[in-house]
């Protein structure tokens, strides 16, 4: 199963998508130019099929639960300049994020999990971009679960989003630093 830019609505309600094999689910730019929310429930044979959100024209948003605890998909990729909402969990062996600019954003909700089901392998791959968390993510809860990961430098690799985030904290340290310079400043005249 391979679809690539077939789906043409703003909401395009698949009643059900099951990958077995090395099945690919492709979600390119639609023909009329609309944003795209996938309503379906994405369900797998453990650690087959593949979802690849490459449209890099308009914002996807996968209503539906991609996988389960027992039966994660293979790999969940999104593409560079991708704009992505996940409003339910994504049980994956790899997660592939490719987004690179601070504008190219991927929303998350809480209970997401990657990595190889009852042992470790798989991977969590993320090239940069916006991570933003719903509402549902609050404190104490777990966002992504990766205790199932390679055991290696390559299990979880946060490239670009980490840069971004210390580098918003430190700016916003400055700031505070440079407020207080002049209040003292200020105090002393």
């Amino acid at each position: 199963m391979e679809i690539q830019q077939l789906l043409k609505g703003a909401t395009n309600n698949i009643t059900a998508t099951t990958f077995t094999a090395d099945d690919v689910l492709n979600i390119g730019a639609t023909s009329n130019g609309a944003e795209q929310t996938i309503t379906t429930t994405f369900t797998a044979t453990n650690e087959q099929g593949e979802l690849n959100i490459v449209n890099a024209s308009h914002a996807v948003t996968i209503a539906g639960q991609v996988g389960t605890e027992a039966a994660r998909l293979k790999e969940v990729d999104i593409a560079a300049a991708a704009t992505t909402t996940f409003e339910n969990a994504v049980f994956a062996l790899d997660l592939d994020v490719n987004t690179t600019a601070a504008a190219d954003a991927t929303t998350w909700t809480l209970g997401n999990v990657v990595g190889d089901d009852a042992t470790t392998g798989g991977a969590m791959n993320v090239a940069g971009g916006t991570f933003i968390l719903d509402t549902a993510v609050i404190s104490g809860t777990t966002v992504f679960d990766t205790k199932e990961v390679a055991a290696t430098d390559a299990g979880v690799e946060l490239r670009g989003l980490v840069y971004s985030l210390l580098q918003t904290l430190l700016v916003e340290r400055l700031h505070l630093l440079m407020e207080l310079q002049l209040l003292v400043l200020m105090q002393m005249m």
